[in-house]
């Protein structure tokens, strides 16, 4: 009766051990799998953050008052919404958030690729573009003069150093919710094993 018993505990064991080992296989591949699905996510808010910032800008340069500070507006919106936000006369930098060296980054010109689509062709742009050497996840809206002619454009962007750090704290997050719910499935199946 004491092999049997024995026997059983052993069995009992081994299939414990491919209990736990099955799990932390399935947990693993879910917590890849919400890895993936937050990073596109996380991608899309921030695309539709940009996208948000530019409509905001349109509408707080539709409200404001002649002679306003325009560069203490994109300050307002950037501390509002966290995104950089630049106005633009054509294809030149005239009001920006954006500094290089503790200096507004103004004069600067638009790329041709980004001019072709928002100026040329009078469309909005969202995606990832660089400015002044840097990525940014980002949104181009024309702007149009009396007659709808386009006579610049509005820019909302975010970094895309601040975007990856937003991505990881949500990677971070699935990791350890996936870790905790590793831990407490060998816990349970440690303490059934032991009864």
């Amino acid at each position: 009766q004491q092999t049997s018993s024995r026997k059983y505990k052993r069995i009992g064991r081994k299939v414990g051990n491919m209990v736990v080992i099955m799990q932390m296989i399935s947990v693993f591949f879910a917590v890849t799998v919400c890895v993936a699905m937050f990073r596109s996510l996380t991608t899309s808010m921030l695309k539709e953050q940009c996208t948000n910032g530019t409509s905001m800008l349109a509408y707080a340069l539709g409200q404001a008052e002649e002679g306003q500070d325009l560069n203490q507006l994109l300050d307002d919106l950037k501390n509002n919404m966290g995104c950089e936000f630049t106005i633009f006369e054509w294809d030149e930098r005239v009001y920006t958030t954006i500094q290089q060296n503790g200096s507004r980054v103004v004069g600067t010109k638009l790329s041709g690729d980004l001019a072709a689509i928002v100026l040329d062709r009078g469309e909005s742009y969202v995606g990832r573009a660089e400015i002044l050497g840097v990525e940014h996840i980002c949104s181009y809206i024309p702007t149009r003069d009396e007659s709808g002619k386009v006579n610049g454009l509005l820019f909302a962007g975010i970094s895309m150093e601040a975007a990856k750090e937003q991505i990881n704290q949500t990677v971070k997050m699935a990791c350890l919710v996936g870790a905790v719910a590793v831990i407490l499935s060998i816990l349970v199946m440690s303490f059934y094993i032991m009864r």
